[in-house]
């Protein structure tokens, strides 16, 4: 089940919620020593990508948002959310 299904049901997770929100406890867990390392490098360039979708959500109706800002070859900023409005087509969105 995907990261963002399981988010939505953290108040009051049931069955399949509950095996998904564990095995996403026990990843972190077991991957608690790792990270991102960035090393300076000579080009330190801003790249900026941004996408949307519109009515990806089969709950809701609404689209999604993310977004990436790269400097040097390394992302420093990252988010993706829900949008406000719910559409019908991608020509109300």
């Amino acid at each position: 089940m995907p990261l963002v299904q399981v988010a939505k049901h953290v108040n009051g997770p049931r069955g399949v919620l509950i095996e998904a929100l564990r095995r996403v406890v026990e990843y972190l867990y077991l991957t608690k020593d790792r990270g991102l390392v960035y090393v300076r490098q000579e080009d330190e360039s801003l790249t900026v990508w941004c996408d949307a979708s519109w009515n990806a959500d089969p709950d809701t109706g609404r689209g999604r948002t993310g977004y990436l800002l790269i400097m040097g070859g390394a992302a420093i900023a990252w988010g993706c959310r829900m949008q406000s409005l719910i559409t019908l087509s991608s020509t109300d969105s």
